[in-house]
């Protein structure tokens, strides 16, 4: 398999079913990873409130099941609708950020925000929806492991 980038010391190349046992190892040290909330849902099912849903059922199991401290999650400035589902769930808004991104798409030139929320703001309850259970298929993975050369926003619903 050819690599995507080549240095004196490194080779990046994309995962393959023979990387598990690293990318399982990788994601059991506490030192490298910290969850980040993804998710996707087919158009057909956008505006139901399963985005919100699932959501909260993955912090839940986050800092309840995988002792997490922090979760976050980043969007596009211009996506309303994954910046409204972020602050349904109890997150808040920690920064605007312009990130130079390899493939340019209509909006980014507004930037991208990441918002997070803490194991104290979980148990207290604030901004809560009180939803429980994931009722999308997500996950919560280490902080980056959505991203992809070219793509911009797999942790969040496209508007």
């Amino acid at each position: 398999m050819g690599a995507l980038l080549s240095t004196r010391r490194l080779r990046l190349r994309r995962s393959t079913p023979d990387d598990v046992d690293l990318l399982t190892d990788l994601d059991s040290d506490p030192d490298v990873m910290f969850p980040e909330l993804g998710y996707r849902i087919r158009k057909p099912f956008w505006g139901k409130g399963y985005a919100t849903e699932g959501s909260a059922g993955l912090i839940d199991r986050a800092f309840a099941e995988l002792g997490a401290t922090r979760v976050v999650a980043e969007t596009m400035v211009v996506y309303t609708a994954s910046r409204r589902v972020m602050e349904k769930v109890g997150m808040r808004l920690v920064r605007t950020f312009f990130a130079d991104w390899p493939d340019h798409i209509p909006g980014d030139e507004h930037g991208d925000v990441e918002y997070a929320i803490t194991r104290a703001e979980w148990a207290s309850g604030s901004g809560r929806t009180g939803c429980r259970g994931a009722a999308i298929s997500g996950s919560v993975r280490p902080a980056g492991a959505f991203r992809r050369p070219g793509a911009r926003d797999l942790s969040s619903l496209r508007t």
